[in-house]
């Protein structure tokens, strides 16, 4: 079974201008859901097919979109909290909230989505054991 994949917006070849520290997150991302049967699909990473559309265009190389797709409540839920307490160190700080939000669920308009984040200083940065 696939467990990840693109949207046909997304060139995969921009796998090479994200921060490593995503690379990461996606190989990690992708083995949470190999194992709860699952499939994620990446629907922006750099270039934005949407233009205007984004809340930010600082975080160049930082962020990527998930879709939900085919994904339950309880899936959304539970990879949510897989990603926050394994990853939360790393997330940036939302407007929303004021707190680090690595994997942020939301909708600017174009659907309900994820959206993942990482600040731009990982000087501090550890996994939690």
């Amino acid at each position: 079974m696939k467990y990840f994949d693109f949207k046909d917006c997304v060139d995969p070849h921009e796998l090479t201008e994200v921060s490593p520290w995503i690379l990461v997150l996606l190989a990690d991302a992708s083995m949470w859901c190999q194992k709860n049967d699952c499939v994620l699909i990446i629907t922006r990473m750099i270039d934005d097919p949407f233009p205007g559309v984004s809340v930010s265009d600082t975080h160049h190389g930082r962020a990527l979109d998930q879709s939900l797709k085919g994904w339950s409540e309880e899936k959304i839920t539970a990879f949510k909290q897989y990603m926050t307490a394994k990853w939360g160190v790393m997330g940036a700080i939302s407007r929303d909230t004021g707190t680090r939000t690595i994997v942020k669920d939301h909708d600017v308009g174009l659907g309900r989505h994820l959206h993942w984040q990482v600040r731009p200083d990982f000087s501090d940065f550890c996994i939690k054991s």
